[in-house]
């Protein structure tokens, strides 16, 4: 099966599976997105990668939950991810937009 990116209409990699999940996360280079997908191949998480002020951060699009999630992204194996904010879900955040996005979520938060 082929997985393209909605976005850049790439395909996308994947990352190594995880024994015992029953999800798998696939990256697109071109777009610097992620996607968290299910078995059936449906997307959970869209993740937005966004390097800004010298750290990590990531919008996630929770699709069954209809939440955004604003992320800081560990710099280290020994770090864990840390929930910033949690928002009604955003529609329109591409690739283009989500490091204005993130400026403007985190301005309000």
């Amino acid at each position: 099966m082929t997985l393209i990116c909605p976005f850049c209409n790439k395909n996308f990699t994947s990352s190594k599976p995880i024994d015992f999940s029953k999800y798998n996360w696939f990256y697109c280079s071109g777009c610097n997105v992620s996607y968290k997908m299910n078995h059936d191949y449906n997307v959970v998480i869209t993740r937005f990668h966004i390097y800004y002020r010298n750290m990590n951060y990531g919008i996630d699009l929770c699709h069954n939950l209809d939440e955004t999630h604003v992320i800081k992204l560990p710099n280290s194996m020994d770090e864990l991810i840390l929930v910033i904010l949690i928002a009604p879900y955003m529609t329109g955040v591409t690739p283009d937009n989500c490091q204005d996005k993130l400026e403007t979520l985190l301005t309000f938060s």
